[in-house]
């Protein structure tokens, strides 16, 4: 009756809290606050302000943050639990949530009604769904975002950032220079290849959403089918049309040929101003800058296609109660406050991560770069990636299978396809 009691108040605040009338959970009772660990990749120092808030607003939650490296976050959590060791709550990208939702204690729709959580955070935030509730409260989202080189265009007579794919492909003979032996000297865009660009698989997955194939699609009742090879009506198929799209900017025989293999890895190419457009998350920005504070660059909202529905790759991180946590309900507690308006707003001043909370999306911002991340939030999905590593492994394959000669496009993408319903199941 007493846990009944504690989740009833609970659900009471909840909304208080999205609306921002609500910092967080004040408690008179004079019981001692009960600490509350949370991990995660953010750099301490960083995280240090909105713990502090947090902490000072409310008086049910001592809250303890804990840096891991990024590199290594999930092997030290999965070693943690098994060991007893690990914490009450977790920041994390949906990867890493979705495959490990077997440790993550959902909040439940009775605490967070769809209703709340749909006013409250944006479109894409709807992967942390599931059918008895939320695996996280959304922190922020790391868009996927076109840096364009100004002087390469510049020299090029380019005036303007391409809007459309096709526009980079129109573009492609005045942007890459190509020597005799078929090497890239200069590159107008790094596509086609997973083993020197990092967002290989974050790109085509893009393309093959914004060609119309959701990749995995919810039927109802988070009943999710692997779509890969449907057609939708189309000819060819969304998966396929976007897989041979993102090929052909490898291939020597096409006439948009600026990217092989051989080239170092895509954002030090871009960094040493050698491509013209690079297709990067926002969190990249300063590790461009900081690599090459000369560099004379933009960002823009990515290429789309021709159409009136816009979309761009996101890496959507929440706040995630772990079900080893001894103190589950407080921990609850800990994350809706940790989605509140203040909180989130703390969390995008301080550390610049781009928020999730529809509000504060709606105040906007006056930075330069961070007003095109604002605006490829608002667009920004995911897809229900279970399981990245085996995921990637898929596309590559599926990819390179092409690029050899052992497969057509259309056996490629069915092949994929297969592969994933059987992971799924």
């Amino acid at each position: 009756m007493g846990l009944l009691m504690v989740l009833g108040f609970f659900v009471a605040v909840a909304a208080l809290i999205f609306s921002g009338i609500l910092p967080g959970f004040k408690s008179k009772s004079g019981v001692s606050a009960s600490e509350i660990v949370m991990w995660g990749s953010l750099p301490s120092n960083l995280m240090s302000k909105t713990v502090e808030d947090i902490n000072t607003k409310n008086e049910v939650f001592k809250l303890t943050y804990v840096q891991k490296p990024a590199e290594s976050f999930e092997n030290i959590l999965v070693e943690a639990l098994a060991s007893g060791n690990g914490p009450d709550l977790i920041i994390a990208p949906q990867e890493l949530i979705l495959k490990q939702q077997n440790k993550i204690q959902p909040i439940p729709y009775t605490s967070v009604t769809q209703r709340v959580f749909q006013d409250t955070f944006i479109d894409g935030a709807k992967i942390f769904g599931v059918q008895d509730g939320f695996l996280a409260m959304p922190c922020y989202v790391d868009p996927l975002v076109l840096y364009f080189n100004k002087d390469l265009y510049t020299n090029a007579g380019i005036i303007n950032y391409p809007k459309k794919w096709e526009e980079i492909v129109k573009e492609q003979p005045a942007l890459t220079k190509v020597d005799s032996r078929n090497n890239v000297t200069q590159s107008s865009v790094a596509l086609g290849s997973f083993s020197n660009i990092t967002n290989a698989k974050d790109i085509l997955s893009m393309l093959m959403m914004q060609a119309g194939n959701p990749i995995i699609y919810d039927a109802g009742d988070f009943n999710r089918q692997v779509t890969l090879s449907e057609t939708f009506g189309y000819s060819p198929s969304p998966a396929t049309a976007a897989t041979d799209f993102f090929l052909q900017f490898s291939d020597p025989s096409k006439v948009t040929y600026s990217w092989n293999r051989a080239l170092p890895e895509a954002q030090d190419v871009f960094i040493n101003s050698k491509l013209a457009n690079y297709f990067g998350l926002a969190s990249e920005l300063s590790v461009i800058k900081e690599k090459n504070p000369h560099l004379n660059f933009d960002v823009a909202l990515m290429p789309q296609q021709s159409g009136d529905k816009r979309l761009t790759f996101g890496r959507f991180y929440g706040f995630a109660v772990l079900r080893s946590s001894k103190k589950p309900v407080v921990a609850m507690g800990a994350s809706t406050a940790l989605a509140g308006q203040m909180a989130e707003k703390d969390m995008a001043d301080s550390i610049g991560v781009v928020p999730v909370r529809r509000d504060l999306l709606a105040t906007g911002t006056t930075d330069l770069f961070r007003t095109v991340f604002y605006n490829s939030a608002l667009i920004s999905r995911a897809w229900y990636d279970f399981d990245s590593a085996q995921t990637t492994n898929i596309f590559r394959t599926m990819t390179e299978s092409i690029v050899a000669g052992q497969n057509s496009t259309d056996n490629a993408v069915s092949l994929a396809d297969q592969q994933l319903v059987k992971i799924l199941k």
